[in-house]
């Protein structure tokens, strides 16, 4: 039997819900292919995560791995490691994030297998938007969390927001995060130091990911318990919608709506493995579709901030299977997405 090949891939951070999914789903597919990986953390920090890449290029050639996965912290910061890795021979894949910056590379090294796999981020964007009209059917307020600085997929999904709620009367105040409740939670407490935020009926949180939404949500109960009961009534949805943390938060109550993004490291070891065997590189940008999780009470308006009642013989379970979008396309809301029953969002 032939040595396994190594591949080292790069994760965001290991204390994340989602990154703890790409992990597990990576080792069943290395397993499946015969890899061995290197798994490394940055630990949310775009510097470390360059010094540890460039530390993973610089060892001899027999113990270097042969492909690089990279979810990165700052894109620009990882673009100019991909000529390095490149020129060794090293494949190199960037997940979750746009990989357009490869197409010159892929053209200068046509033998090196040079891609992306994502979810289509802006349509992750949208699905949130989508979730947000219905939310807030008659306009207000939209507290929005945005993901770390300078990631691409942070500024896509805030692109598909605003083209969803472009001509409504929803109203946008976005604050900035780095995908850590602890993030999610102060940037809720920053706006509630803002004279007459979150007064009245229409307000709504929403994050970029379920981490930052829990945290925003926490920091709600936590002054509707001091002086603002009111506080505790306001939905806040979230996204990446993992099984064991997304839409138990929904199934549970604690958030109204997750959209399910797919892992990508599984996908992007498969055509690793497809092309370390075929020699012929893969897509330059396989796109995967997300789905949107939210509560069966979405369906309908909330007026007055009260979330309109389960209608008559309304099912009681906890989920249903959807349909999908074809790819590049706005999911029908009406038809594609997962319902579960929630009555008011109160603790966590």
């Amino acid at each position: 039997m032939p040595e396994p090949v190594k591949i080292a891939m790069f994760f965001l951070a290991l204390d994340n819900d989602y990154q703890d999914l790409q992990r597990g789903v990576a080792r069943v597919a290395a397993q499946r292919h015969h890899f061995t990986l290197k798994e490394v953390s940055a630990f949310n920090n775009g510097e470390r995560q360059v010094a540890q890449v460039k530390e993973c290029l610089a060892e001899p050639e027999g113990l270097r791995a042969r492909a690089i996965v990279v979810c990165p912290v700052a894109d620009a910061l990882m673009r100019p490691l991909a000529e390095d890795a490149a020129r060794l021979g090293v494949a190199f894949v960037v997940v979750n994030r746009p990989s357009d910056h490869l197409a010159e590379l892929r053209r200068k090294y046509p033998r090196v297998p040079l891609f992306g796999v994502s979810p289509d981020q802006k349509h992750v964007g949208c699905i949130q938007g989508q979730q947000f009209k219905r939310l807030l059917p008659r306009g207000g307020t939209l507290f929005y969390i945005r993901g770390t600085v300078g990631a691409a997929s942070a500024e896509l999904r805030l692109e598909g927001v605003q083209s969803e709620l472009a001509n409504t009367g929803i109203k946008m105040v976005i604050e900035n995060g780095d995908w850590s409740v602890v993030s999610g939670e102060r940037a809720l407490q920053s706006r509630l130091r803002v004279p007459g935020a979150f007064t009245g009926s229409n307000w709504i949180v929403g994050a970029q990911n379920d981490l930052m939404a829990v945290g925003a949500r926490s920091a709600l109960l936590a002054a509707a318990e001091s002086k603002r009961p009111e506080l505790a009534e306001i939905p806040v949805t979230g996204c990446d919608g993992t099984r064991t943390y997304g839409q138990t938060m929904v199934r549970t109550r604690k958030l109204a709506a997750t959209v399910i993004v797919p892992p990508t490291a599984e996908r992007a070891l498969d055509e690793l493995a497809q092309a370390f065997l075929s020699g012929r590189a893969p897509t330059a940008d396989v796109l995967l579709e997300a789905t949107s999780f939210r509560a069966l009470e979405l369906v309908g308006a909330r007026v007055a901030g009260a979330r309109v009642a389960e209608s008559p013989g309304s099912a009681k379970s906890t989920a249903a299977p959807i349909a999908k979008a074809p790819a590049g396309r706005s999911l029908d809301a009406s038809t594609s997405e997962r319902d579960c029953l929630a009555p008011k969002t109160r603790a966590i």
